[in-house]
């Protein structure tokens, strides 16, 4: 007589799953990341204490890359993915709201020296 095989099935792991009320949530942890170039200012704005903030709020109906709302002042960095007619209408739209802005481009962002050379420039205008 062959004995039979006891077939284990393995559990899988939970991935990072809590239940309450029988209702299964996923945690998930959320983080802000930008395009390669607003990763670059962040940086520079974080390392010299610029107060500028990433993606925060609404002026008329667009959302600056980085901007100060007690100065009024607004940077707008370099993306790829814009037309002409896009970057226009931002830059209409957040002068018209009273905003001063600063457009930071391409060449901007790909100098040897682009750290030193973008806290220069957004500190003077912050300064002005």
């Amino acid at each position: 007589m062959k004995a039979k095989r006891k077939t284990v099935k393995k559990k899988k792991p939970l991935k990072h799953k809590k239940v309450s009320n029988g209702v299964v949530l996923r945690m998930k942890e959320t983080i802000m990341t930008g395009t390669e170039y607003e990763n670059k200012v962040s940086k520079v704005c974080s390392e010299n204490m610029y107060p500028l903030i990433f993606h925060n709020g609404r002026v008329g109906n667009k959302v600056p890359d980085f901007i100060n709302q007690d100065k009024k002042k607004i940077v707008e960095v370099y993306n790829p993915v814009r037309t002409d007619e896009e970057v226009h209408a931002r830059l209409l739209a957040f002068h018209t709201k009273s905003f001063k802005v600063r457009q930071l481009v391409k060449h901007d962002l790909t100098r040897p020296d682009w750290e030193q050379f973008l806290a220069g420039i957004i500190g003077r205008f912050l300064r002005d």
